[in-house]
C-alpha cells in the first residue's frame, strides 16, 4: 500500500478515533534519520525518490511508548468505572508512571516523594515527554476526580492539547473553578470563540458558588501589586516598577472579584477587536448591564 493509499483510506474512514495511537509520544527524529541509509549502494542521483533502509525507533522511545501504552490502558479502564475510582488510586498509578518516565529520561526532580506537591512537580518536569493521548486522559481524570492542583500544572505548563480546551473550559465553568478559568485565559493559545464566550458570560454573571475560587484570583492581584511596590523601592528600574505598581493598583482598587477575572480575558491575546465585537453581540440582559458597570469603573479612573 502506498502512502497515498494510506492517507486516502484514513480520510475516508468515518469512525471516530477512540484508541490510543501506535506511537503515543513525539519520536526523537535525530536517532531515526541518523540511521537511514540508501537501499542500494549507488543510488541514482537523478531519481526523485530513492528507497531507504534502517528506519527504526530508538530503544529509549520504545520504552516510553511501552510505558505510555500500559498506563493508558490501565487508566482508561479505571475511568470507565469512575464511581469506583478515587483520587488516591489515581495518584497511586500516576506517580509510578511518572517516576519511570523520569528514570528513562534521566531527569532530576529534586523533590522527596513524601513532600506535598510531589506529583505536581513530577508532572511539571516530565510532562513534555508524555504523549497527547495520555495527557488528555490524565486531564479527564483530573476533572472527574476534581484534582485541581494537577489540572493547574497541566494548564500552566502548556500540557493541554488545543483540541481539549472546548470541553475543558465548559467543565471548569460547570465545576465553578474561577481561578482555573483565569489560567486558561492566561496560558492557552488561540482559544475559540465558543470558549471565550463561555468565559465572558461566566465572569459577567458568575454562579453563586463560584466566588470561593475567585478569592485566589484576588490574592494573586494583591501579591503582584505588593511585589511591584517592593521592586519600586529597589534597583535601577525603580521608575518602571513604580509605574507597574500604580497600574496594578488602578486595576485592583474598586473592582469586584469577577471583574478582576474579567481583566484577564479582555487583556488576553486571544481576544482582538473582531472577536470582541462578536462576543459582545451575544450578550443579553444582566450580562450587558454588568459589562457596562465594569467599563464605567475604568472610565472613572481615566
Amino acid at each position: 500500500m502506498t502512502l497515498l493509499d494510506v492517507i486516502t483510506k484514513a480520510s475516508a474512514s468515518t469512525e471516530p478515533h477512540t484508541s490510543q495511537a501506535d506511537h503515543p509520544i513525539v519520536l526523537n527524529t535525530d536517532d531515526i534519520f541518523f540511521n537511514l541509509k540508501p537501499e542500494v549502494e549507488n543510488p541514482n542521483p537523478t531519481s526523485l525518490v530513492n528507497p531507504l533502509t534502517g528506519w527504526g525507533i530508538s530503544q529509549t522511545d520504545a520504552k516510553f511508548i511501552d510505558l505510555s501504552k500500559k498506563f493508558y490502558t490501565k487508566l482508561n479502564r479505571n475511568l470507565k468505572d469512575i464511581h469506583n475510582f478515587n483520587k488516591e488510586e489515581f495518584i497511586g498509578i500516576l506517580n509510578p508512571f511518572l517516576e519511570k518516565i523520569k528514570e528513562k529520561g534521566r531527569i532530576f526532580i529534586g523533590v522527596d516523594p513524601n513532600d506535598t506537591g510531589y506529583t505536581s512537580v513530577l508532572l511539571e518536569k516530565v510532562g513534555f515527554l508524555i504523549g497527547r493521548d495520555v495527557l488528555s486522559l490524565v486531564l479527564e481524570a483530573c476533572i472527574s476526580l476534581e484534582i485541581w492542583e494537577l489540572l493547574e500544572v497541566l494548564i500552566v505548563n502548556g500540557l493541554v492539547d488545543h483540541s481539549c480546551y472546548p470541553n475543558l473550559v465548559v467543565n471548569i465553568a460547570a465545576k465553578k473553578q474561577s481561578d482555573l478559568l483565569c489560567l486558561c485565559v492566561k496560558h492557552a493559545r488561540n482559544l475559540g470563540s465558543v470558549e471565550l464566550l463561555c468565559i465572558l458570560k461566566y465572569f459577567l454573571c458568575p454562579p453563586k458558588d463560584s466566588y470561593v475560587s475567585m478569592v485566589n484570583v484576588r490574592k494573586e492581584w494583591e501579591s503582584q501589586a505588593l511585589l511591584a511596590i517592593e521592586k519600586a523601592k529597589l534597583g535601577k528600574k525603580s521608575r518602571l516598577a513604580k509605574e507597574a505598581s500604580i497600574l496594578l493598583m488602578v486595576a485592583y482598587d474598586g473592582f469586584l472579584d469577577p471583574e478582576l477575572c474579567l481583566h484577564y480575558l479582555l487583556a488576553s491575546n486571544n481576544v482582538d477587536e473582531v472577536i470582541l465585537s462578536s462576543l459582545l453581540g451575544k450578550l443579553v440582559g444582566k450580562e450587558l448591564m454588568n459589562l457596562i458597570r465594569y467599563l464605567g469603573k475604568w472610565f472613572e479612573k481615566v
